[in-house]
This record gives C-alpha cells, structure tokens and sequence, in this order.
C-alpha cells in the first residue's frame, strides 16, 4: 500500500526546501533520493549534515560510531519493534542529532560539516558559498577564472560540487595561491567519467591554464618521436618526452623498453633503415642492410621521397593505439540520455550523446558528434576506463 515515488516527489521537494538533510552516512540515503529524482528528470540538491561524521568529531572517545554504537553509549530508549525499521532509525537519528547540537555549542563543527570544511569568511571576492552549494553533484569539467575571466586552473570530477568544495577547503600553500587567483567559476556536465577525462585533457591542452601542471610526463615518461634529416630522410627515435618539450610524439610510452620494442615492430613491418630508426649506432651502413632488408637510405641508396612514404605508413601504424575501430556507449547527463566516445581508425575522434531510448545509426551517431582533438594521453585513458568499468558498452564496429 505505500506510495509509488513520484506520487510523492512533490511532497519530498516542498517538505525540505531550504533544509538540510540530514542521516546517519547521509551519502548513502541522499543518493537513494537523488536517484529517485534523476529518473524523474529532475535535479534535486540540499545542504548536507551526517551525524556519522559529527559525532567522530564531537565525541571521538567511542570506538565505533554505527548506529547501535551510539544508541547504547547515549542511552536512546527504542521499542524492539523499531530498531532496523526506518522510522526507528530515523528517531535514533534525531536524538543523536539533537545530542550533538548540545556538544557543539558554537555551532563551529555543524557548520564546518554543513560547508565541507569550507570557511565562507575566506572565499575569495566573486565566490559565496551558495554559490558552492549550488553546483551539480555530476560528473563534468569545472573551470577556475581569474581577473579577465581567463581560466587560471581546469579540473574533472564525477563530483563537481564535492571537487570543487575540497579546492576551497584547502589549507595549503597550493590551495590558497589558487583560491586567491578565482574569482568565477564556471563547468561543463558531461554525465559519463571517462567524457570528463578526455574533454579535461583537451580543455589543458587548448587552454594552458598557469596552474595546471603537463599531462602524462610522470606516467608516460617516453615516446617515439620523428624528425627530418639533413638528407631530407624522416628519423624516427625512441626517447624521453622532457627532452622534446616543443614536439609531439607520435605515441607515449610508460616503459622505455616498450617505445624502443614498438620503433622495432615498425622497422621490420614497413623495412626502414636502423640507423634512421636510431636502432643502429654502427658508422658503416645498418645491420639490415647486407641482408636486404633495409633500402639503402643509410648510404644513400633510396631518395627522400620513397624511404618517407614507409616511414609515414609506419608512423600511422605506431600511432594507431586500437587494433579495433568500437564505440563506447555510457550514462548520460540524464535517464532520458546515453553518451558516447567514437574510436575509429584506431584513435579517439570524440564524444557525443544521443537519446536513450533511440537505436541511432553510425551515422547518425557521427552527425552527433562533438569532435575532439585527440592527445596521446587520451588512448590510456580509454583502455584505463574500458579495464575497470564493467558496465560500460563495448560495441565493435564493422571493418571498412
């Protein structure tokens, strides 16, 4: 006989407007609530206080903070009947609630709790806290502006909010210097975590945001790289990204070992020259040479023109991180919504979202398309996703 949810959604919103809602570990009730409203198509969002958390920073003598724990330690009488039921747990709650507030005379730790830590006094000019608590609590790309409204800083979480509330939190050197630098902030929802992965990588490519540090130096530490030669001959060379700050490299690697295994795949698929693949130290011509499996551009015996045509097909086959051509199909920014990320001819092309309850075409799907520049880094990103998201739709696409 108990209601269906959205016979009392209505209710629910009009009851807690301009409330804190609060529980026992409120994350968890609140994102029952939550979900409830988003398949709805509506965005529900409150202040926050969990009585859990309070009562680890008001009564930190207790060896445990469950629910039993503090029923039994603050002698909270409840009939058999009610305990484990929702709404003897929700009378526990109160009187832990109401027993907290007598501790925290000041108020100094709600308040803390309520704005994450967050001190209102110290946002910097142009930022309220209900600005803060305003934000979505979704996956997406955030934007930290400066004076001019130029973007100082580019960050993602599938949290906005959450993010965003810990940076204005931060007590340290780094976290107040940024904090100092803000004065508005702007997001883009992107509804999927790998979308807010990619388009973030994009964002600090295109943006150079000052307090952004480079992408993929520390875990992708070496590439393959290519240059001309006096000669006019493509080189290609397997080395550390720090010593080519100005150049892109064709691909990155985690392992040195693995960019110089990659180098030798290539050279004997498309038959380049060890030397020009700086595989081959020796002054004398490449040890593929008297074999017949190097051309002869080492001692000039194969022009430019031709040795760059194998070179170029083999800078498209080490670039190709993806033996396969697949789509990707995710949640969207709403139940009514799937996401998408299209890799074709092995390599990110972009993102885009299309309505759920569609069959779209490839075309379709490609006519949806928000193209994205694509980096190298995002092809760890994709395989990184793809390993540990078992719910995310793999979708091969045919060949040609």
């Amino acid at each position: 006989g108990a209601p269906k949810f959205h016979e009392i959604a209505r209710a629910v919103v009009e009851i807690t407007d301009g409330c804190v809602f609060v529980a026992h570990n409120v994350r968890f009730d609140y994102g029952f609530i939550c979900e409830e409203f988003n398949r709805l198509g509506y965005r529900y969002h409150r202040k926050l206080l969990c009585t859990c958390q309070l009562s680890r920073r008001l009564m930190p003598h207790l060896p445990r903070h469950n629910l039993d724990t503090l029923i039994r330690a603050l002698g909270i009488h409840l009939p058999p009947d009610k305990r484990h039921r929702a709404m003897g747990d929700v009378l526990a709650t109160v009187q832990i609630f109401q027993t907290l507030q007598q501790i925290d005379t000041d108020g100094a730790e709600f308040e803390s709790q309520l704005n994450q830590g967050v001190v209102a006094s110290k946002l910097p000019a142009g930022i309220s806290i209900e600005l803060l608590h305003g934000l979505p609590e979704t996956p997406g790309v955030y934007y930290l502006h400066g004076e001019g409204g130029h973007v100082v800083y580019v960050g993602k979480s599938t949290n906005i909010k959450k993010r965003l509330m810990q940076h204005f939190a931060d007590r340290t050197k780094k976290g107040t210097t940024l904090q100092q630098s803000v004065r508005d902030i702007t997001y883009a929802e992107t509804g999927s975590e790998l979308i807010a992965l990619l388009l973030e990588i994009q964002e600090i490519k295109k943006l150079q945001p000052l307090y952004n540090r480079a992408l993929s130096k520390k875990k992708h530490p070496y590439g393959i790289f290519f240059a001309e030669n006096s000669s006019g001959h493509l080189a290609l060379l397997a080395d550390a990204v720090e010593k080519h700050e100005k150049r892109s490299a064709v691909r990155l690697f985690q392992i040195f070992e693995e960019a110089k295994l990659s180098l030798a795949t290539a050279m004997e698929k498309h038959r380049l020259c060890g030397k020009l693949v700086h595989l081959d130290s020796r002054q004398k011509p490449c040890h593929l040479r008297p074999i017949g499996r190097c051309e002869g551009a080492c001692e000039g015996a194969e022009t430019a023109d031709d040795y760059n045509v194998r070179v170029r097909e083999a800078i498209q086959s080490i670039a190709r991180d993806f033996a396969e051509d697949f789509l990707l199909v995710d949640s969207g920014r709403s139940h009514e919504e799937k996401s998408f990320v299209l890799v074709e001819n092995g390599r990110f092309q972009g993102h885009g979202y299309f309505d759920s309850s569609d069959s779209p075409t490839l075309d379709d799907l490609r006519a949806a398309l928000e193209l994205g520049a694509h980096h190298a880094e995002m092809s760890y990103m994709v395989l990184g996703y793809l390993s540990k998201n078992n719910r995310v739709r793999k979708i091969p696409l045919p060949k040609g």
